[in-house]
């Protein structure tokens, strides 16, 4: 099903009419003024939670600033049921930017709090008095 849509590029206050394609796994659009472009359905992502009436909104990890804006609902339809992160969900690329934050950044910030709290009592001790030399 081929329909129309808006494209912004992102650089450009320009709005492009493009025609819009569902692939298997990817959105295809082109125009006469902008090359054909594909977004694969890894990156793809709504700008705005979907709502029937409402143009819908959407924008991939590979172009920021770019976002294509598809008025037709049949296809906004098909859309949503073939690619079900598109209602708001997680995508697998989420899901991936989540766990990469987690381990690539919180891990390593704890592992360094954790160390620094487990040694660095037994290397204040020497030039800390005791108790007993606190109470003479």
């Amino acid at each position: 099903m081929q329909v129309s849509a808006n494209y912004f590029d992102g650089r450009s206050a320009r709005n492009y009419e493009a025609t819009v394609t569902k692939n298997s796994g990817a959105l295809r659009f082109s125009d006469t003024k902008i090359a054909e472009m594909t977004w694969n359905i890894a990156g793809l992502h709504p700008i705005n939670p979907p709502s029937s009436g409402q143009p819908f909104r959407l924008a991939h990890k590979d172009n920021p600033g770019a976002r294509l804006v598809v008025r037709h609902q049949t296809f906004i339809n098909i859309l949503l049921a073939g690619w079900p992160h598109l209602k708001g969900g997680f995508s697998r690329y989420d899901i991936v930017q989540i766990l990469n934050w987690i381990f690539g950044d919180l891990l390593p910030v704890a592992v360094v709090e954790y160390l620094a709290l487990a040694l660095l009592p037994a290397k204040l001790q020497p030039c800390c008095p005791t108790h007993g030399e606190i109470a003479r």
